[in-house]
C-alpha cells in the first residue's frame, strides 16, 4: 500500500496561487490597471516591467475569469511536477509573448491577458506527456498527449488565419492576439526539451 503524500510548502503550488491572486487583486484595484499593462507609450518611456506584469491585467471579468481558471489547473499541474520548468515556462513565455507583441503587432497599444501564458503551459504539458509515453511505449499517453498538441496547432492556425479566438468571443471588450498564443506554445515546447523528463524518471521511482 503506497503511503499517502502529504502536501508540504515544498509541494504546494504556491507560485500559481500568488500569480492567481495578482491577477484578480489587480482587476480589483482596477486603477492600477494602466500602471501594469502593457502599454506600447509606457514601454516606449522606460517602463519596461510593463513586459512581465501585462499578462497579470484583463479587460473584464470573463476575461479575468477563463484566463486565471485555466492558468490553475495547467499552472498546477506544471509546478507540481517541476518548479524550474514552470519558472522556465512562464518567465521566458511571459516575455517572449510581449516582445513578438511589440515587434510583430505594432499596431496593438495595449495587450493584456495571460492566454499567451496558457498556451505555454499546454503546449509544455503536452510535449511531456508525448515523450513520456513515446520513450516509456505507452502508446495511449503518445496519443493523448501528440493528440493535444495538434490539436493546439490546429487552435493556433484557425486563430491566425480567422483573426478570432475558437473557444472565446471578445466582443467589443478586447482584440484577440492568436500570435500571442502561437509564442507561447513555442515557448511550452522550447522549454520542455531543454527540460528532463520528468515523468520517466517519476515512473522509475515509483516501480522501485
Amino acid at each position: 500500500m503506497r503511503p499517502r503524500r502529504q502536501v508540504t510548502m515544498k509541494s504546494f503550488p504556491y507560485l500559481i496561487a500568488m500569480t492567481a491572486v495578482a491577477s484578480v487583486a489587480l482587476w480589483l484595484q482596477h486603477w492600477l490597471t494602466s500602471v501594469f499593462e502593457f502599454s506600447r507609450a509606457g514601454i516606449s518611456n522606460g517602463e519596461v516591467w510593463r513586459l512581465v506584469t501585462g499578462h497579470l491585467c484583463h479587460f473584464s471579468p470573463s476575461h479575468l475569469l477563463w484566463d486565471v481558471l485555466l492558468f490553475i489547473a495547467l499552472g498546477t499541474w506544471v509546478e507540481r511536477r517541476s518548479r524550474r520548468a514552470w519558472l522556465a515556462v512562464v518567465g521566458i513565455g511571459a516575455l517572449a509573448v510581449s516582445l513578438a507583441v511589440w515587434w510583430l503587432a505594432p499596431e496593438l497599444q495595449r495587450y493584456r491577458g495571460l492566454s499567451g501564458l496558457d498556451s505555454a503551459l499546454f503546449a509544455w504539458i503536452a510535449f511531456d506527456l508525448t515523450r513520456f509515453g513515446w520513450k516509456a511505449r505507452r502508446w495511449s499517453a503518445t496519443g493523448l498527449g501528440g493528440g493535444a498538441l495538434i490539436g493546439l496547432l490546429g487552435k493556433s492556425c484557425y486563430e491566425g488565419v480567422t483573426g478570432s479566438l475558437l473557444f472565446v468571443d471578445p466582443g467589443q471588450q478586447f482584440v484577440p492576439v492568436p500570435l500571442a498564443h502561437g509564442v507561447g506554445a513555442l515557448v511550452g515546447i522550447g522549454v520542455c526539451l531543454a527540460t528532463p523528463l520528468l515523468s520517466a524518471r517519476r515512473s522509475e521511482q515509483h516501480s522501485l
